[in-house]
């Protein structure tokens, strides 16, 4: 074997080794750590359920979309309240598969009847298609935030009438009704709202996925299984506007809580979701909702008034906002958990499926 040839194999080994760098460089630009389930998204022993369904990515969502109805879709299509079969299950993927092989054909099929659909809303969605995404191979995160915009589609006013007609037990007087939500016209609204994100090979970006586009198109606002940016706004983007002049308190309150303390609980839920720790405080370790449970030391903590909050608290969710907004990497996220004062909870540092748990197990080992 000459030395000529010695040489042309050195490099040739040496161009094959810097291909390789970059290829792995590449790689760390996209978080394949969400290819992992989460205690929400682990479809366990039906996983073969979600791997069968069709590689198309609209063929997928056709799927998804009919194994489960939004509560809001029922009024509608004016179904009364009275009239309503519905099928319940728990908030996480195994118990959601689990009931829909006991109803209809048990598979996951297109021509599932609307009574043997899951009854729900947008975190049952998110939890369905971040762990189908995940089972097809495609990286996966469910994002919290807000539906935006959506009282200025033209029947705005329709939706609304329809919900109380057809879904509250005693519907509230007309005029009433009609004169709180064109104030919600006014002030324009946002609604909270859970979703999927996921990598798009092709664009070499995060795209934000929901399964329900009829829910806006009942808005009057055309829209398909992708999100359009001026129709979602990530909890931290909210955040970021809070000490600006056109911030508009009641365009987010939920409930109880006032709009900043609603969009501090938003963007926390979406920070642990990020860690892999899926809505933490709202649900517990079996999918069980303890929303109203008063011993529930992390949903208190999550609901944590804006106004009781301390400097040092602001400040480090002003740091958590701008980081999310970035589109951190799963070790910045860790990086900035692990520094945080006032943000770590122990279901996240618990909870075998976090990202938390896991790097700490290895430091150990």
């Amino acid at each position: 074997m000459n030395r000529g040839f010695l040489i042309w194999m050195l490099v040739l080994l040496m161009l094959a080794a810097g291909c390789q760098t970059k290829g792995q460089d590449d790689l760390e630009q996209v978080d394949f750590d969400y290819l992992e389930y989460g205690r929400l998204t682990d479809p366990q022993e039906n996983e073969y359920m979600l791997k069968n369904l069709p590689d198309d990515l609209q063929e997928m969502c056709d799927v998804a979309n009919v194994q489960s109805v939004h509560h809001t879709m029922l009024s509608q299509w004016k179904i009364p309240r009275s009239e309503r079969r519905l099928t319940f299950a728990d908030h996480d993927i195994k118990d959601i598969l689990d009931t829909l092989k006991v109803k209809g054909d048990g598979t996951l099929s297109i021509d599932r009847k609307l009574q043997d659909r899951i009854f729900g809303a947008c975190t049952k969605e998110s939890i369905f298609s971040t762990s189908m995404l995940r089972a097809k191979g495609i990286p996966a995160r469910i994002r919290v935030g807000y539906l935006t915009n959506l009282y200025k589609g033209d029947k705005a006013i329709e939706f609304w009438r329809n919900v109380n007609k057809y879904a509250n037990k005693t519907p509230v007087d007309s005029v009433v009704f009609d004169q709180y939500t064109l104030y919600m016209k006014e002030v324009n609204k946002s609604i909270e709202h859970w979703v999927t994100e996921y990598w798009d090979e092709r664009s070499k970006t995060w795209r934000i996925l929901d399964i329900r586009p009829e829910y806006l198109r009942s808005y009057g606002l055309d829209v398909g299984y992708h999100l359009p940016d001026q129709y979602f706004e990530l909890a931290c983007e909210a955040w970021q506007k809070i000490n600006t002049p056109e911030f508009i308190n009641d365009a987010y309150s939920e409930g109880e809580k006032d709009g900043k303390t609603h969009i501090r609980y938003q963007m926390l839920l979406d920070f642990y979701s990020l860690l892999n720790h899926e809505v933490p405080g709202v649900f517990d370790d079996n999918g069980k909702d303890v929303t109203q449970q008063d011993d529930n030391q992390e949903f208190r903590f999550l609901s944590k008034k804006y106004s009781e909050l301390s400097t040092l608290e602001i400040d480090e969710l002003n740091n958590l906002a701008a980081l999310l907004e970035s589109q951190p990497a799963v070790k910045d996220l860790l990086k900035f958990y692990e520094n945080s004062t006032t943000l770590r909870i122990n279901s996240v540092e618990n909870d075998p499926y976090s990202y938390v748990y896991k790097s700490r197990k290895q430091e150990k080992l």
